[in-house]
């Protein structure tokens, strides 16, 4: 991995952030992958869940300019970033699932 969150938080911009969260997300999604592979499928579904939280908390730091929350209920980072800004995920999750 390129980045290292903790020690590098303080230099990054919002869109280094953004692809910190991004890159790990998308090591979470191989991983699922290579678990499906081998048949472990109790760990895809845990490593999917990563992933969605990962690239959540990414959205949240590139539209709020803050650290995202530290908790993992996708849904409360969603509602959060709602609150922080007036980019509204509901109504994009909503148009997503009626098509």
């Amino acid at each position: 991995m390129r980045f290292n969150y903790a020690k590098e938080v303080d230099y990054m911009t919002n869109k280094e952030k953004f692809e910190y969260w991004l890159e790990v997300s998308e090591y979470d999604l191989d991983t699922a992958r290579a678990m499906y592979e081998s048949g472990r499928y109790l760990y895809v579904a845990f490593t999917c869940q990563q992933s969605i939280e990962k690239i959540t908390k990414g959205l949240f730091t590139l539209f709020t300019s803050k650290e995202p929350p530290r908790i993992h209920n996708i849904w409360q980072i969603f509602r959060a970033l709602k609150k922080n800004t007036n980019w509204n995920p509901f109504l994009i999750l909503k148009a997503s699932i009626q098509n």
